[in-house]
């Protein structure tokens, strides 16, 4: 009898400006293979996104993280408590290609909606944090990259849907802080997205903030419906920050951008990530 195991994901809100048809899947294409750092002294890659068999404009592809092998570093003989000898050095035969703390996670991508879900914790336990696959996707998808061409990408780290509601819910909310970057239309939104989208087309604009303090003869700030709305959108494609401070007390910030919304799957939910996350999304609509 097989054994079930519990695996997580995350996932990205990818969104370019200007967006050609196909652009996504193009650029992503063009980054894979591309090496960029992921935490500490590990390194990331992912693999060519590949269609979904019977699934219209979902792609899938693997993250790769690893550390590379320092073979002229200094190396420690645990017997001696000293270096390694040159001579014990010049012995070791690793192939130059080889690269150690090796670890998968599998990606799903939906051309539609621009979102990428990837796994955070592994069959084999292995585990990767949110903020770790924002660095490592915004990394690929930076203005630097030769691949990329007169468009620029927005990475998102969508956030659990309850922080939103807290932020602008704090007992004492003093600032409020707003960033949207341009929202495609082309998302299956509600009014609120269109409208900003219109917003910002009529400026000319490809970013948009917002700081909004309360009066000083009042308790707290109380967002209005339509900051609201605003904050909604830009926690999908920017973020939101709350700053609360009771008298007397110290301050305290809540922001969308380091509160990610994890899906919970189980092995028993499907053989591969796809219908995992399938699954999972399911379960929430």
């Amino acid at each position: 009898m097989s054994t079930i195991s519990r695996t997580t994901a995350c996932a990205l809100s990818i969104d370019a400006h200007p967006h050609p048809p196909g652009i996504y899947v193009k650029t992503l294409t063009a980054a894979s293979g591309k090496e960029v750092q992921a935490r500490g002294e590990a390194k990331a890659k992912i693999t060519a996104p590949t269609a979904v068999v019977g699934q219209e404009g979902v792609f899938e592809g693997r993250l790769l993280v690893w550390t590379e092998i320092d073979i002229k570093g200094r190396w420690l003989n645990k017997e001696k408590d000293e270096d390694l000898s040159p001579e014990e050095k010049m012995s070791i035969n690793i192939p130059e290609n080889a690269a150690t703390k090796y670890k998968n996670y599998n990606y799903v991508f939906f051309e539609k909606n621009h979102r990428l879900y990837i796994e955070t914790m592994t069959d084999t336990k292995d585990t990767l944090g949110p903020i770790t696959v924002r660095k490592i996707f915004s990394n690929l998808l930076s203005p630097e990259r030769t691949y990329i061409k007169d468009v620029s990408f927005a990475v998102t780290l969508i956030p659990d849907e309850e922080a939103v509601e807290e932020i602008l819910s704090l007992p004492h909310l003093r600032k409020l802080e707003l960033q949207i970057r341009t929202p495609n239309p082309d998302h299956a939104s509600p009014e609120a997205r269109r409208r900003i989208h219109r917003m910002m087309e009529e400026n000319n604009a490809h970013t948009w903030e917002q700081t909004i303090k309360k009066d000083n003869n009042v308790d707290r700030l109380t967002p209005s419906e339509e900051v609201k709305d605003l904050a909604r959108v830009a926690a999908e494609t920017g973020y939101v920050r709350g700053e609360e401070k009771p008298r007397g007390g110290r301050a305290r910030v809540v922001a969308t951008d380091n509160r990610p919304k994890q899906w919970w799957m189980t092995s028993d939910e499907g053989e591969t990530f796809f219908a995992r996350i399938r699954t999972a999304l399911a379960r929430r609509s």
